[in-house]
């Protein structure tokens, strides 16, 4: 062992040194995606609570939208405070689906959609400065009131509205 250390020539060094930075460089590229995937699953928590606030904590938002001049309007605006007053920074887009609607029944979708901008901290030595991550979470939201009837709004007030990022 010691005449393979006695002639060796700095080849192990050189070996070593690459093989370290290679090392290095999956280390930098497995902490960033895991910080990206907590940031993920923090954006897939709030945009839950929105979602599930319409059924539980708050349960007069759902005849709020009903009785709304604007319930698409409602809807988002209410969202976007929840998602807010929960930390989300980043950009909230709130899609109102209203596709039935009778005497005594209306039938609607609210759509979420939360998109955020990750910084990269180590990545950045190799190129990669930030990378967008989004969540979408698929609402249903209807009411069913039999044999009374329920209050239409002027119009239908489909469409998708978006709140831009916070700065």
């Amino acid at each position: 062992m010691k005449n393979i250390l006695k002639n060796e020539k700095g080849d192990l060094l050189i070996i070593f040194a690459f093989t370290f930075a290679i090392l290095l460089g999956f280390v930098a590229f497995i902490i960033d995606i895991g910080f990206a995937y907590m940031q993920r699953s923090s954006m897939m928590e709030i945009a839950q609570v929105m979602r599930d606030t319409r059924f539980t904590k708050d349960a007069s938002i759902t005849d709020l939208i009903l009785h709304s001049n604007y319930p698409g309007y409602t809807a988002f605006t209410y969202l976007v405070d929840q998602g807010r007053e929960n930390g989300f920074k980043g950009e909230i887009s709130i899609t109102y689906n209203e596709y039935k609607t009778t005497k005594n029944e209306r039938r609607y979708n609210i759509d979420i959609k939360l998109q955020d901008t990750y910084n990269c901290t180590t990545m950045k030595l190799f190129g990669i400065d930030s990378f967008p991550i989004t969540v979408e979470v698929a609402g249903s939201g209807y009411k069913e009131k039999y044999g009374g009837t329920l209050w239409y709004p002027p119009y239908i007030d489909n469409g998708t509205r978006v709140s831009p990022a916070i700065e």
